[in-house]
């Protein structure tokens, strides 16, 4: 399955500011294994996914960002998790 990523990376003290954009193939395992994914939102150290009508999250969850009953240092996901979203 290919997937398109973006890559930005700005240099701080220096005038070097690049952006690419590249075709890659990826390998999905897990939850979302199969599933077409429609939506994707990042934020500082969280992603959440919509696939197949359901969504599906990782990362850091220090706020409860993840919505997965717990919260604070340590609650990290590291695979996508689905996440329970009433009314999807």
């Amino acid at each position: 399955m290919p997937v398109l990523c973006l890559t930005v990376r700005f240099i701080v003290g220096a005038t070097i500011l690049s952006f690419s954009l590249e075709l890659v193939t990826t390998l999905v395992e897990g939850q979302l294994y199969g599933k077409i994914i429609t939506s994707i939102g990042v934020g500082h150290q969280h992603a959440c996914a919509l696939a197949d009508k359901q969504v599906y999250c990782w990362g850091k969850n220090s706020y409860g960002q993840l919505n997965q009953g717990t919260s604070g240092a340590g609650t990290e996901i590291y695979v996508p998790a689905l996440v329970n979203v009433p009314g999807l």
